[in-house]
Protein backbone atom coordinates (compact mmCIF):
# COMPACT_ATOMS: atom_id res chain seq x y z
CA UNK A 1 0.00 0.00 0.00
CA UNK A 2 1.25 3.74 -0.75
CA UNK A 3 0.78 4.86 3.10
CA UNK A 4 1.71 3.46 6.69
CA UNK A 5 -2.32 2.63 7.91
CA UNK A 6 -3.90 1.12 10.36
CA UNK A 7 -7.36 0.17 12.01
CA UNK A 8 -8.41 -0.11 8.02
CA UNK A 9 -10.58 -2.41 6.15
CA UNK A 10 -10.69 -3.34 2.64
CA UNK A 11 -13.40 -4.00 0.12
CA UNK A 12 -13.61 -6.18 -2.66
CA UNK A 13 -15.59 -4.94 -6.10
CA UNK A 14 -15.00 -5.37 -9.46
CA UNK A 15 -11.45 -7.61 -9.23
CA UNK A 16 -10.38 -4.70 -7.01
CA UNK A 17 -9.67 -4.09 -3.36
CA UNK A 18 -10.55 -0.63 -2.19
CA UNK A 19 -8.62 0.43 1.21
CA UNK A 20 -10.20 3.94 2.79
CA UNK A 21 -9.96 5.50 5.77
CA UNK A 22 -8.08 4.15 8.79
CA UNK A 23 -6.88 6.07 12.09
CA UNK A 24 -3.74 7.98 10.79
CA UNK A 25 -3.73 10.70 8.88
CA UNK A 26 -4.09 11.13 6.46
CA UNK A 27 -6.29 8.44 5.42
CA UNK A 28 -5.64 5.54 3.10
CA UNK A 29 -7.75 6.50 -0.42
CA UNK A 30 -6.48 3.31 -2.67
CA UNK A 31 -7.66 0.94 -5.11
CA UNK A 32 -5.24 -2.21 -5.30
CA UNK A 33 -5.60 -4.70 -8.51
CA UNK A 34 -4.40 -8.09 -7.41
CA UNK A 35 -3.64 -8.95 -11.47
CA UNK A 36 -1.74 -6.68 -12.22
CA UNK A 37 0.22 -6.30 -8.24
CA UNK A 38 -0.81 -2.53 -9.08
CA UNK A 39 -2.17 -0.07 -6.83
CA UNK A 40 -4.23 3.33 -7.50
CA UNK A 41 -5.06 6.38 -5.32
CA UNK A 42 -8.59 7.33 -5.34
CA UNK A 43 -10.96 10.22 -3.61
CA UNK A 44 -10.52 10.87 -0.02
CA UNK A 45 -13.51 10.13 2.09
CA UNK A 46 -14.70 13.38 2.86
CA UNK A 47 -13.85 13.36 6.80
CA UNK A 48 -11.32 15.27 8.36
CA UNK A 49 -7.57 13.87 7.17
CA UNK A 50 -10.09 11.58 5.18
CA UNK A 51 -10.33 9.47 8.71
CA UNK A 52 -12.18 6.49 9.54
CA UNK A 53 -11.21 4.16 12.16
CA UNK A 54 -12.28 0.80 12.29
CA UNK A 55 -14.85 1.33 9.61
CA UNK A 56 -16.33 -1.86 8.23
CA UNK A 57 -17.43 -2.04 4.11
CA UNK A 58 -19.33 -4.21 1.80
CA UNK A 59 -20.87 -3.77 -1.78
CA UNK A 60 -24.47 -2.76 -2.58
CA UNK A 61 -25.77 -1.46 -5.75
CA UNK A 62 -22.04 -1.63 -7.63
CA UNK A 63 -20.83 1.19 -5.17
CA UNK A 64 -18.61 0.38 -1.91
CA UNK A 65 -20.42 1.33 1.36
CA UNK A 66 -18.17 2.27 4.26
CA UNK A 67 -19.85 1.93 7.83
CA UNK A 68 -18.93 2.58 11.31
CA UNK A 69 -15.98 5.08 11.40
CA UNK A 70 -14.92 5.22 15.38
CA UNK A 71 -14.65 8.85 16.64
CA UNK A 72 -17.09 10.45 14.66
CA UNK A 73 -20.11 11.91 14.60
CA UNK A 74 -23.20 9.33 13.93
CA UNK A 75 -24.27 11.53 11.27
CA UNK A 76 -20.28 11.46 9.41
CA UNK A 77 -19.91 7.40 10.14
CA UNK A 78 -21.24 5.94 6.62
CA UNK A 79 -20.26 6.74 3.21
CA UNK A 80 -20.97 5.84 0.06
CA UNK A 81 -18.44 5.51 -3.04
CA UNK A 82 -18.92 5.51 -6.30
CA UNK A 83 -16.40 4.08 -8.69
CA UNK A 84 -17.66 5.57 -11.93
CA UNK A 85 -17.23 8.92 -10.96
CA UNK A 86 -14.70 8.57 -8.83
CA UNK A 87 -17.16 10.36 -5.49
CA UNK A 88 -18.18 9.75 -2.10
CA UNK A 89 -21.06 10.68 -0.09
CA UNK A 90 -22.81 10.41 2.97
CA UNK A 91 -25.03 7.68 3.38
CA UNK A 92 -28.17 7.14 5.44
CA UNK A 93 -27.54 8.17 9.24
CA UNK A 94 -28.19 5.29 11.71
CA UNK A 95 -30.42 5.36 15.00
CA UNK A 96 -27.39 4.28 17.41
CA UNK A 97 -23.66 4.56 17.69
CA UNK A 98 -21.77 2.01 15.93
CA UNK A 99 -18.24 3.23 15.80
CA UNK A 100 -16.35 0.53 14.99
CA UNK A 101 -18.94 -2.52 14.30
CA UNK A 102 -19.25 -5.54 12.49
CA UNK A 103 -21.05 -5.09 9.23
CA UNK A 104 -21.91 -7.42 6.74
CA UNK A 105 -24.42 -7.75 3.58
CA UNK A 106 -27.29 -9.74 3.23
CA UNK A 107 -29.87 -10.11 0.89
CA UNK A 108 -29.69 -7.40 -0.27
CA UNK A 109 -29.12 -4.84 2.47
CA UNK A 110 -26.45 -4.27 4.27
CA UNK A 111 -26.78 -5.02 7.99
CA UNK A 112 -24.12 -3.03 11.23
CA UNK A 113 -23.56 -4.86 14.26
CA UNK A 114 -22.71 -3.65 17.64
CA UNK A 115 -19.64 -1.07 17.98
CA UNK A 116 -20.11 2.31 19.59
CA UNK A 117 -18.57 5.76 21.48
CA UNK A 118 -15.63 5.97 23.59
CA UNK A 119 -15.72 4.04 26.86
CA UNK A 120 -19.44 2.22 25.74
CA UNK A 121 -20.74 -0.38 23.16
CA UNK A 122 -24.00 -1.19 21.77
CA UNK A 123 -26.16 -4.39 21.41
CA UNK A 124 -28.02 -2.93 18.41
CA UNK A 125 -28.48 -4.33 14.71
CA UNK A 126 -29.59 -2.39 12.16
CA UNK A 127 -30.21 -2.74 8.54
CA UNK A 128 -28.54 0.32 6.27
CA UNK A 129 -29.42 0.90 2.48
CA UNK A 130 -31.25 -1.04 0.28
CA UNK A 131 -31.22 -2.54 -3.34
CA UNK A 132 -32.58 -0.80 -6.47
CA UNK A 133 -36.78 -0.36 -5.85
CA UNK A 134 -38.17 -2.70 -8.59
CA UNK A 135 -41.95 -2.57 -7.41
CA UNK A 136 -41.82 0.92 -9.45
CA UNK A 137 -44.25 -0.73 -12.42
CA UNK A 138 -46.40 -2.37 -10.11
CA UNK A 139 -48.38 1.34 -8.32
CA UNK A 140 -48.21 2.43 -12.19
CA UNK A 141 -50.15 -0.89 -13.44
CA UNK A 142 -52.80 -0.64 -10.62
CA UNK A 143 -54.61 2.45 -11.73
CA UNK A 144 -54.64 1.35 -15.13
CA UNK A 145 -56.75 -1.79 -13.66
CA UNK A 146 -58.62 0.79 -11.94
CA UNK A 147 -59.55 2.65 -14.25
CA UNK A 148 -61.37 -0.32 -16.61
CA UNK A 149 -64.38 -0.23 -14.09
CA UNK A 150 -64.92 3.47 -14.38
CA UNK A 151 -65.40 3.13 -17.96
CA UNK A 152 -67.62 -0.12 -17.88
CA UNK A 153 -70.77 1.44 -16.04
CA UNK A 154 -70.40 4.42 -18.41
CA UNK A 155 -70.63 2.45 -21.42
CA UNK A 156 -73.75 0.10 -20.23
CA UNK A 157 -75.66 3.15 -19.73
CA UNK A 158 -75.00 4.73 -23.22
CA UNK A 159 -75.36 1.81 -25.01
CA UNK A 160 -75.93 -1.80 -25.29
CA UNK A 161 -73.25 -2.12 -28.11
CA UNK A 162 -70.30 -0.32 -26.15
CA UNK A 163 -69.23 -2.85 -23.49
CA UNK A 164 -69.27 -5.69 -26.76
CA UNK A 165 -66.46 -3.16 -28.35
CA UNK A 166 -64.77 -2.37 -25.04
CA UNK A 167 -63.10 -6.25 -24.39
CA UNK A 168 -62.03 -6.68 -27.61
CA UNK A 169 -59.21 -4.70 -27.88
CA UNK A 170 -58.25 -5.46 -24.20
CA UNK A 171 -57.99 -8.79 -25.26
CA UNK A 172 -56.11 -8.43 -28.31
CA UNK A 173 -53.74 -5.99 -27.37
CA UNK A 174 -50.16 -7.17 -25.87
CA UNK A 175 -48.90 -5.47 -22.62
CA UNK A 176 -46.26 -2.95 -22.05
CA UNK A 177 -43.48 -5.65 -21.43
CA UNK A 178 -41.77 -5.73 -17.55
CA UNK A 179 -38.46 -4.31 -17.40
CA UNK A 180 -35.82 -7.08 -18.20
CA UNK A 181 -33.02 -8.43 -15.70
CA UNK A 182 -29.28 -7.36 -17.02
CA UNK A 183 -27.14 -10.42 -16.38
CA UNK A 184 -23.51 -10.56 -15.55
CA UNK A 185 -21.24 -9.51 -18.77
CA UNK A 186 -19.07 -13.08 -20.72
CA UNK A 187 -16.28 -12.61 -23.05
CA UNK A 188 -14.73 -9.74 -21.64
CA UNK A 189 -11.10 -9.16 -23.01
CA UNK A 190 -9.12 -5.70 -23.24
CA UNK A 191 -11.54 -4.51 -26.10
CA UNK A 192 -14.85 -6.13 -25.90
CA UNK A 193 -17.22 -7.92 -23.64
CA UNK A 194 -20.83 -9.60 -24.21
CA UNK A 195 -23.57 -7.75 -22.64
CA UNK A 196 -27.20 -10.33 -21.20
CA UNK A 197 -29.92 -10.09 -19.85
CA UNK A 198 -33.29 -12.13 -19.51
CA UNK A 199 -36.00 -12.87 -21.71
CA UNK A 200 -39.07 -11.19 -21.51
CA UNK A 201 -42.64 -12.46 -22.58
CA UNK A 202 -44.71 -10.39 -25.02
CA UNK A 203 -41.15 -8.54 -26.09
CA UNK A 204 -40.45 -7.84 -29.57
CA UNK A 205 -36.81 -6.63 -28.76
CA UNK A 206 -34.63 -5.44 -26.64
CA UNK A 207 -32.73 -1.81 -26.73
CA UNK A 208 -29.08 -1.62 -25.11
CA UNK A 209 -27.72 1.47 -23.80
CA UNK A 210 -23.83 1.37 -22.61
CA UNK A 211 -21.87 4.22 -20.70
CA UNK A 212 -18.56 5.27 -19.08
CA UNK A 213 -20.06 6.18 -16.26
CA UNK A 214 -23.12 5.04 -13.94
CA UNK A 215 -25.08 7.66 -14.34
CA UNK A 216 -25.46 7.45 -18.08
CA UNK A 217 -24.64 11.18 -18.79
CA UNK A 218 -21.69 9.77 -21.70
CA UNK A 219 -22.45 6.76 -24.01
CA UNK A 220 -20.32 4.80 -25.54
CA UNK A 221 -20.56 5.63 -29.76
CA UNK A 222 -23.30 3.80 -31.71
CA UNK A 223 -24.42 2.18 -28.07
CA UNK A 224 -27.24 4.63 -27.04
CA UNK A 225 -31.16 3.21 -27.20
CA UNK A 226 -29.40 0.52 -29.91
CA UNK A 227 -31.98 -1.49 -31.16
CA UNK A 228 -30.49 -4.93 -31.09
CA UNK A 229 -34.07 -7.07 -32.26
CA UNK A 230 -35.60 -9.56 -30.20
CA UNK A 231 -32.18 -11.50 -28.64
CA UNK A 232 -30.77 -11.46 -25.08
CA UNK A 233 -27.09 -10.41 -25.45
CA UNK A 234 -24.90 -8.04 -27.43
CA UNK A 235 -21.06 -8.00 -28.51
CA UNK A 236 -19.73 -4.55 -27.56
CA UNK A 237 -16.45 -3.79 -29.24
CA UNK A 238 -13.72 -1.09 -30.07
CA UNK A 239 -13.48 -0.56 -25.99
CA UNK A 240 -10.50 1.12 -24.08
CA UNK A 241 -8.32 -1.67 -22.05
CA UNK A 242 -8.37 -1.61 -18.10
CA UNK A 243 -11.46 0.81 -17.96
CA UNK A 244 -15.21 0.49 -16.57
CA UNK A 245 -18.12 -0.07 -18.64
CA UNK A 246 -22.10 0.44 -17.56
CA UNK A 247 -24.96 -1.71 -19.00
CA UNK A 248 -28.84 -1.65 -18.89
CA UNK A 249 -31.32 -3.17 -21.22
CA UNK A 250 -35.24 -2.35 -21.89
CA UNK A 251 -37.89 -4.20 -23.59
CA UNK A 252 -40.24 -3.85 -26.27
CA UNK A 253 -43.48 -4.46 -28.02
CA UNK A 254 -46.00 -2.50 -30.36
CA UNK A 255 -47.36 -1.38 -27.41
CA UNK A 256 -44.32 0.71 -26.03
CA UNK A 257 -41.12 0.34 -24.59
CA UNK A 258 -40.25 -1.29 -20.99
CA UNK A 259 -38.57 0.90 -17.89
CA UNK A 260 -34.74 0.77 -17.45
CA UNK A 261 -32.73 -2.69 -16.18
CA UNK A 262 -30.77 -2.56 -13.42
CA UNK A 263 -27.06 -1.55 -14.11
CA UNK A 264 -24.08 -4.29 -14.44
CA UNK A 265 -20.58 -2.60 -14.18
CA UNK A 266 -18.10 -4.34 -16.37
CA UNK A 267 -13.93 -3.63 -16.34
CA UNK A 268 -12.35 -4.73 -19.67
CA UNK A 269 -9.00 -6.33 -19.15
CA UNK A 270 -5.73 -5.47 -18.96
CA UNK A 271 -3.61 -5.66 -22.34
Amino acid sequence: MPGTQGDVDGVLFNGEIYVAGGRLAPGAHYAYDPTANTWRTIASIPTTDGLCQGGKGFVLNDEVWIVGCGGLPISEQVWIYNPGSDTWRPGPQYNANHGVPGAALFNGHGFVVGGGGTGFGFTAVESIGCPNPTPTPTPTATPTATATPTATPTATATATATPIATPTPTATAAPTPAAPTALNATNVTASSFTANWSSIPDATGYRLDVSTNSSFTNYLPGYQDLDVGNTTSRNVTGLTANTFHYYRARAYNENGTSPNSNVITVKTKNH
